[in-house]
């Protein structure tokens, strides 16, 4: 087995915001990447967890969305959805 390691991290700012949800996945996605010092084609598997966008947004497949936004093409994608604990378990 392979080792993992979380070698960056981001978040969007807090509050009412007037993007959509891939807006904001790209947003964070990009910032991560470069607190990592890592490019985007360097990624291999990439796990979005959020709660409901394709029920509150209408978007769906937002993981995959992200991987093109930030060019990571062609990463493994999962979406891990555990209702509002998902930014937990992800």
């Amino acid at each position: 087995m392979e080792r993992v390691a979380i070698i960056g991290a981001s978040m969007t700012q807090f509050g009412q915001r007037e993007e959509w949800i891939q807006e904001l996945l790209a947003e964070a996605g990009l910032e991560c990447l470069e607190d990592a010092g890592v490019d985007a084609s360097d990624v291999e598997h990439l796990y979005v967890s959020n709660m409901a966008s394709g029920e509150f947004e209408g978007q769906t497949g937002v993981m995959n969305g992200l991987a093109h936004d930030i060019g990571a093409i062609p990463a493994y994608t999962q979406r891990v959805d555990q209702t509002s604990s998902s930014g937990g378990a992800g």
